[in-house]
């Protein structure tokens, strides 16, 4: 069964569909949905919106509920980098390779770092009776293993700590959570490009045709300060994955460099060949530089 997506963009311009390609008219990746849901930076507060669409093909369980976001750059070295292994595997406070937001007033930022204090906190919430969204394994199964709350959590929020609830308090169940939130596991997951998606939950049922979805977005995640934009997205995966042409692209792009390259070396070849190592050559070349060296003395 092919992959199918349907996205609805909620803040900012989508002007990159992250290599979605959709089998259906109905499936608008290449032109998706557009509501208005636009927050101003760092105001304090949030807006709620809602969008309603209709299923038009058949979508077997599970479907997951992604979030695609546009022109912010995680691959920054101090981002990416910025983080303390220690704190993630429940070991210690001690900050790491952490160059900001490291402390605090005498508070240990918990967990430090930019990608965790850049969590990504909207949220979507399904209206339809019938459906639910589940954020259990979300997350890629070494992370949940990997990652754990130091001993002495949450007794150290507020007091020795600054943990995500006090920036993230919109987040469900995040102070319980903390570093073991699947939410943050998924954004901590660094992406190389600028435009990426990441997994937010996923709705366990089969979806029949005809089935008219209404979310609920809770908007917080400002990007209009960096000329982004934040789009849901309803995924079906394949056997192989998501669809997505970006990969495919770049290898027949890579493939077909190749294959031109090669066949100019075997034209040049053909056409002025380049004259092969011989040991006779080799003592024509030694015994020409010998005649000059004696003819210079």
């Amino acid at each position: 069964q092919d992959a199918k997506a349907y996205v609805v963009t909620y803040d900012g311009h989508l002007t990159s569909s992250y290599g979605i390609a959709l089998s259906t008219p109905a499936a608008k990746a290449r032109k998706p949905t557009n509501i208005d849901c636009h927050i101003k930076p760092y105001n304090g507060g949030g807006r709620i919106c809602n969008v309603t669409f209709t299923v038009e093909e058949d979508l077997e369980g599970p479907v997951f509920v992604n979030f695609l976001l546009t022109s912010f750059y995680q691959n920054y070295y101090s981002y990416s980098k910025g983080h303390s292994v220690a704190q993630l595997q429940g070991q210690s406070l001690e900050t790491g390779k952490c160059s900001q937001y490291k402390q605090r007033e005498g508070m240990t930022y918990y967990p430090c770092g930019l990608a965790a204090r850049s969590l990504f906190n909207d949220s979507f919430e399904l209206v339809n009776e019938s459906f639910a969204i589940t954020t259990d394994n979300i997350a890629w199964r070494t992370d949940r293993q990997k990652y754990h709350n130091v001993e002495s959590y949450p007794s150290i929020c507020g007091k020795s700590a600054i943990c995500l609830n006090e920036s993230f308090p919109e987040i469900a169940n995040i102070l319980d959570d903390g570093v073991r939130s699947e939410h943050f596991m998924v954004w901590n997951r660094i992406s190389a490009l600028p435009d990426f998606m990441k997994r937010w939950g996923k709705i366990d049922r089969d979806i029949p045709r005809g089935t008219r979805l209404s979310f609920r977005i809770h908007a917080n995640f400002p990007v209009s300060s960096f000329g982004g934009s934040k789009s849901l997205v309803l995924a079906k995966n394949s056997w192989i994955g998501g669809r997505n042409i970006f990969l495919g692209m770049s290898y027949l792009v890579m493939g077909s460099l190749c294959f031109v390259t090669s066949f100019l070396f075997l034209l040049k070849q053909c056409v002025c060949p380049r004259k092969m190592g011989s040991a006779e050559l080799l003592m024509e070349y030694e015994g020409l530089a010998d005649d000059r060296t004696a003819s210079i003395q």
